[in-house]
């Protein structure tokens, strides 16, 4: 757990840095926010972690656009944030749309697909429609 804190705190100042340098829209600062809200996720912090993917997610869809390979993995990563909230419906939302791009963009035997149709399998059996 000590790492982790540790990773917070460079993850929180390379973020600001970066913000302050290139941009809260960069695609590098985009990075480091998407990294510090799985970060956060991992500690528990849930509702840190759904406003920092809501904003990556947000910055990737208007610059990389809506069905961007690292843009389905921010929404995919919100998703799993969501659920593990306990918001199972917002998180199958998610998951089904990010789901659906995937098997058109990258198609159906890409890593990226998989992890997120194993995502919608699981939250689903957890108790989703």
């Amino acid at each position: 757990m000590a790492r982790l804190s540790e990773s917070i705190t460079l993850y929180e100042r390379t973020l600001a840095a970066s913000e302050r340098k290139l941009g809260a829209e960069h695609p590098d600062t985009l990075m480091l926010r998407g990294n510090l809200a799985l970060t956060y996720l991992h500690v528990g912090r849930l509702e840190e972690s759904i406003n920092l993917q809501t904003q990556t997610l947000t910055g990737r869809e208007r610059v990389l656009g809506a069905e961007h390979p690292y843009t389905l993995v921010s929404r995919h990563n919100l998703a799993v944030a969501h659920k593990s909230a306990g918001r199972l419906d917002e998180a199958i939302t998610l998951l089904r749309q990010t789901f659906a791009a995937c098997e058109r963009v990258l198609g159906m035997a890409h890593p990226t697909t998989e992890i997120v149709r194993g995502s919608l399998i699981a939250a689903r059996r957890d108790g989703g429609v």
